[in-house]
């Protein structure tokens, strides 16, 4: 459980809270979270993947990657094997703009169906590619 808050000179108030379950020896499979920062909220639930590996070797092998010798594309191609199997894989919740959203992402966290009701109260449902693009979209 993960809570703060402050303000900043003119009374801004900025919090956080986050609530969250950990596959064994993992990171974070489900979160309950809250953000609110400069007049605008985001709040929902979120469920992530993650690999078959214990979160302990991740960042050990996170460590040595980063301070090894290799070319900045390198340390990036190799941070991507790394956390493969890393994704998040549905959220519902209300964004910052007001819109009511569930998410459901592929198995690399790209948005592929969205159902969304925006700040007008219009629903729509959208169906995308792996490229993010909208295939079908009702009504």
């Amino acid at each position: 459980m993960i809570f703060g808050s402050e303000a900043d000179e003119d009374s801004n108030p900025s919090m956080t809270a986050s609530l969250t379950f950990d596959e064994y020896r993992q990171d974070q499979v489900v979160q309950m979270s809250y953000i609110e920062e400069k007049g605008q909220t985001q709040y929902g639930f979120s469920v992530f993947d993650r690999p078959n590996r214990p979160l302990s070797h991740i960042v050990k092998a996170h460590r040595e990657i980063e301070s090894s010798d290799m070319s900045d594309e390198e340390k990036e191609t190799a941070y991507k094997a790394l956390y493969k199997g890393n994704a998040p894989r549905a959220f519902m919740g209300k964004s910052q703009n007001g819109d009511v959203s569930m998410k459901l992402m592929d198995s690399k966290g790209k948005d592929r169906i969205r159902m969304v009701i925006d700040e007008n109260d219009e629903p729509r449902m959208e169906f995308l590619n792996a490229h993010g693009e909208v295939t079908y979209k009702l009504p």
